[in-house]
């Protein structure tokens, strides 16, 4: 049937139109045809000859397209050929022709059909790789999704939203402006409050790596941007901060919002965006990881409310150049990394992902390392994250596994980027 479609594209056609409208055929025989059919390399030209049929009868024909397409136009992915409950992924050009007359015909989305139309997308989405960030049909399914979002804006559709979302984080570019402004929307409260927004910051800040691997591909200014407004609290913020924090206020010890207080247990590298940033971005992740530590450590060393932690204390150690700098040091710092002192979760996170990041420097690109770390050190003045860089850089040079001692007390006062 599929060859027919191919070689007589107008008896194809007049086939598919037939099927649609079968009354006397058993249902099965005619997804069998539309199976078919669906599955040719011509399906994307046939379903967008029969949009307004599709779309006329209260759109019953396209829903029974979306859920053959959705079952029968799928394969396996080469990296999962023979695996046990392998994964699908979209194949053929029906994908993007449906998506398009989706968009264009289906404005208004019920409770039933919202859910129709999200796993529809939620199918396409897998299709998204690093090969292929932005297949076919990318912008109409980000214009879909964005449709979504607003259906499912409220309490009682909490996982659908998140759903929603998670496809949008993968096709960031698809319409960068409003992911952007969704991005950057900083958390309000009462009628100002925006959901959508706080619930992607919530999946691309706290959530695991790979969820914010597209958005610090392809937008890592906006994320980094993100990241500082959703972490760092200014002498200005305290008075709102105050209201929000609890007694203890550990994380305004460190210079950090109350709100970073949750959502970012248990500690791992693999969790925040801290390491897609520097895979991707290295030289703005290491900018910004300078900044992020200095900040705690100015906050840590010069505290800015009336019950602070235990102080610090500066210790002073010698860089491989010969120079030496001072750092803030006391227990709580140096135990903080392996999980044996109180402190915020997602410092330790973006401690263990830098940690993981330098692993990987160390064993595959060894050169890169020690050509750079020198200048790295320089800026980098607190010990949990210089102590850490030297260690790299020893392992690399002595092929060994990394020192467990390494990053264990915050830099201070590194002066401006990386050159």
């Amino acid at each position: 049937m599929g060859e027919l479609l191919e070689r007589e594209p107008i008896n194809g056609e007049a086939i598919f139109g037939e099927a649609l409208g079968a009354q006397n055929l058993s249902a099965s025989f005619v997804d069998d045809t539309l199976v078919a059919l669906l599955q040719s390399a011509a399906a994307g030209l046939l379903v967008s000859s029969h949009e307004a049929g599709l779309l006329s009868s209260e759109r019953q024909n396209l829903k029974r397209v979306i859920h053959l397409v959705r079952l029968a136009c799928v394969t396996t992915p080469a990296w999962a050929q023979g695996s046990v409950g392998a994964l699908s992924v979209p194949r053929g050009t029906v994908w993007p022709a449906l998506l398009g007359i989706v968009r264009r015909g289906w404005s208004h989305l019920d409770s039933e059909s919202s859910l129709l139309v999200l796993g529809l997308v939620e199918d396409w989405a897998r299709g998204v790789s690093r090969d292929d960030p932005y297949p076919p049909g990318a912008d109409d399914a980000a214009a879909i999704a964005y449709t979504l979002l607003d259906s499912f804006d409220n309490y009682s559709h909490e996982d659908e939203l998140r759903r929603a979302i998670q496809i949008i984080a993968k096709i960031p570019n698809a319409n960068a402006n409003r992911y952007r402004e969704l991005l950057l929307t900083p958390r309000q409260s009462g009628r100002d409050r925006s959901r959508v927004a706080e619930k992607l910051q919530e999946v691309l800040f706290c959530g695991p790596f790979y969820e914010s691997l597209p958005t610090a591909r392809d937008m890592s200014s906006s994320l980094i941007s993100g990241l500082r407004s959703h972490l760092l609290c200014s002498d200005d913020d305290l008075p709102e901060e105050f209201n929000w924090s609890s007694s203890l206020r550990v994380e305004l010890c460190f210079g950090l919002r109350s709100s970073v207080g949750h959502h970012y247990f248990p500690e791992s590298a693999y969790r925040t965006p801290m390491l897609s940033l520097l895979r991707e971005h290295p030289r703005a992740a290491i900018d910004f990881l300078i900044e992020l530590f200095n900040h705690v450590a100015d906050w840590y060393a010069h505290p800015r409310i009336a019950d602070p932690l235990e102080p610090a204390f500066e210790v002073t150690i010698k860089l491989p150049n010969g120079n030496t700098k001072a750092h803030w040091c006391n227990s709580r710092l140096w135990q903080l990394y392996r999980g044996t002192s109180v402190g915020p979760d997602v410092l330790q996170s973006y401690l263990m992902a830098l940690e993981r990041w330098l692993r990987d420097l160390a064993k595959y690109q060894p050169d890169l390392l020690d050509a750079n770390h020198d200048r790295t050190a320089r800026k980098l003045q607190h010990l949990i994250a210089s102590w850490n860089l030297l260690s790299e850089v020893h392992a690399a040079k002595q092929r060994i596994v990394l020192c467990h001692y390494a990053m264990r007390v915050w830099p201070h006062h590194a002066q401006g980027a990386l050159s």
